[in-house]
């Protein structure tokens, strides 16, 4: 998702958003999970506002998916073991 952002307005990814930042993001999502938040987060690990304008938003989106994507995955799981 970030490599596509950064893809989408020719940047490197890195400068885009600093993996430090996109790292502690994932780790440690903001409770709730909506982009103002994401954005008050990233402002403090010292995202630029041009970096959190362009990708807040998106990585609220993927963060409040990520739970969803999980029990999906847990379900497949216990499926394949319960044919096997």
């Amino acid at each position: 998702m970030v490599t596509a952002l950064a893809e989408e307005n020719r940047l490197p990814v890195e400068n885009l958003l600093s993996p430090d930042a996109l790292r502690r993001l994932s780790w440690d999502p903001p409770k709730p999970c909506a982009g103002h938040a994401v954005a008050d987060a990233l402002a403090g690990y010292g995202a630029r506002p041009w970096q959190i304008e362009l990708t807040a938003e998106p990585i609220a989106r993927a963060l409040r998916d990520l739970p969803a994507q999980a029990d999906e995955a847990a379900i497949v799981d216990d499926v394949a073991e319960s044919e096997g």
